[in-house]
């Protein structure tokens, strides 16, 4: 039985949740409040029980708003800065609405979770907002453009990430022949670089990704970590960069495994995997 290379994670661990870290140029902010629709707040008919918030938002910015609730069937509604109704979510849909859109102008916006007449009960709102710098990936990022781009949208549960150019955008992280899926069930994204046999490419490669990540954080305290697993053969590796001074709590976890693998005993993966823990 041989020892072979099974994967190689990039974990980024954001502990808040809005994202600002050292000299990122994108910018992606997150934010989660929970509340609750009571039975004292205001109803209006042909509008429904409500409880607002409100908002600064700015012209050329694309935001998702979404609302979860178990409790009652809950919908947003978008209302511009002159007090008119602008979008509207559908009703919702496995306990979920939300509201995807671009702001045309700067302002005071409120952002209404709505609830039928009789309706109370929890709800989390959760809103993302992307500058329009990082709305869409550029042809041919370098590798440090690719990974700060990647953070920035990993601090927000990728729910501003352009998943239908992530396989073609020539992001230097993924290689030619790599391949990148979204979960945004998970808010995670996984990148696989390379499958193969040969495990000294695999492992050379590890260590690439591993300077260039140290030059792209730059003064980010970084703490080598050993690991070992079930089986003795079974070796974890790798290096934390953590960014202690940013309220946010940045974190990377960098992962190569060795483990047996007795049914594809040929096969070498290496990944890069970006979430939000």
């Amino acid at each position: 039985m041989k020892n072979k290379l099974s994967g190689i994670v990039l974990i980024l661990v954001l502990l808040s949740s809005a994202l600002a870290f050292g000299q990122n140029p994108y910018n992606v902010e997150y934010n989660e409040v929970r509340g609750s629709l009571k039975s004292s707040d205001k109803y209006k008919k042909d509008f429904g029980r409500y409880h607002g918030f409100e908002l600064p938002l700015y012209e050329g910015e694309k935001a998702n708003f979404a609302v979860f609730s178990s409790d009652f069937s809950a919908r947003l509604i978008l209302v511009d800065p002159k007090g008119k109704v602008y979008k509207q979510s559908a009703e919702a849909s496995q306990g979920m609405a939300s509201i995807l859109t671009e702001i045309p102008v700067s302002g005071d916006w409120i952002l209404y979770v709505i609830g039928s007449k009789n309706d109370t009960g929890q709800f989390a709102l959760r809103y993302a907002f992307a500058a329009s710098n990082s709305l869409n990936i550029s042809q041919n990022m370098d590798f440090c453009s690719s990974l700060n781009f990647l953070i920035a949208h990993a601090g927000a549960h990728f729910m501003m990430f352009p998943a239908d150019q992530l396989n073609k955008s020539g992001m230097e992280i993924i290689g030619k022949s790599g391949r990148a899926d979204v979960n945004e069930e998970e808010g995670s994204l996984v990148i696989t670089i390379y499958e193969g046999a040969e495990e000294n490419s695999a492992k050379r490669s590890f260590l690439d990704v591993l300077n260039r990540i140290d030059n792209c954080i730059g003064d980010w305290k970084s703490t080598d970590i050993k690991a070992i697993g079930k089986d003795i053969n079974e070796k974890v590796t790798g290096k934390i960069f953590t960014e202690t001074g940013n309220k946010n709590g940045v974190k990377v976890l960098i992962e190569m495994i060795s483990a047996n693998n007795t049914r594809e005993d040929n096969k070498i993966s290496y990944r890069i995997l970006l979430t939000v823990r």
